[in-house]
């Protein structure tokens, strides 16, 4: 059974972000510290977390909060992602940054914000909420050689795939913005198609040291060192 993740700060708005440790009695939220969860296994984030007798909706998870945890599968609420905004989103770029053992990340098919499917994280565009357009994560443990991105996803989030080194070959179909660090330290990544891409952010392929075939022809923008270390490259 995944188990309840026990640490959360609510916001004034009556919000909890996940991954801020208080007082295991929840009495003193203002002075929490940021911490990384350091628990194992399957995690499941609740829809809402009891703080001194009042309910709170679980829309956040913090900046660190699952950093270079040991966590193998994460399940997302229902709320994750609702009312909150760029300076406090739903989940950050770092929320689960050198999570080496994780496989598999569910969000409740009732999120209006986020979306997985295989496993892996998406972002509904925020004007059409059937339609997700941004991948936001493709977990470091997750297994299969080859990846092709789903069509009507334009951008990749920036470290989306950082230090996935089962990938071989990745289609990115439609995606038009690669960010920056996406694909940094994929050592087995051999093949990146990328028939629709315009914008290679920086260091977007940063130690992709297998990599040997990429088509560069129709991209506008390279950002800086966006393929260091890639001594096998050729360009096609």
């Amino acid at each position: 059974t995944p188990q309840k993740l026990p640490i959360a700060i609510c916001t004034e708005d009556k919000k909890a972000i996940v991954g801020k440790k208080i007082s295991t009695t929840a009495e003193d939220p203002e002075n929490a510290t940021n911490t990384g969860y350091a628990g194992t296994g399957d995690i499941t984030i609740a829809d809402f977390v009891d703080i001194n007798g009042e309910m709170y909706m679980v829309s956040g998870l913090d900046r660190f909060a699952f950093f270079n945890g040991k966590i193998t599968s994460i399940t997302l609420g229902r709320f994750i992602g609702y009312g909150m905004d760029e300076d406090l989103p739903g989940i950050w770029d770092c929320t689960f940054r050198q999570c080496s053992e994780l496989k598999n990340v569910s969000v409740s098919t009732e999120n209006k914000v986020y979306y997985s499917a295989n496993g892996v994280l998406y972002k509904y565009d925020e004007t059409l909420t059937d339609t997700p357009t941004l991948l936001m994560l493709y977990p470091m443990a997750k297994e299969g050689a080859s990846f092709t991105i789903p069509n009507g996803v334009t951008t990749i989030n920036q470290y989306a795939f950082t230090g996935q080194n089962n990938l071989q070959s990745v289609n990115l179909n439609s995606v038009v913005i690669v960010g920056d660090h996406a694909f940094t330290n994929c050592i087995n990544l051999k093949t990146a198609t990328m028939s629709s891409v315009r914008t290679i952010e920086k260091q977007a392929f940063y130690n992709c040291s297998s990599l040997s075939s990429v088509n560069l022809s129709q991209v506008d923008t390279i950002g800086d060192q966006a393929f260091y270390g890639c001594a096998g490259i050729e360009k096609q």
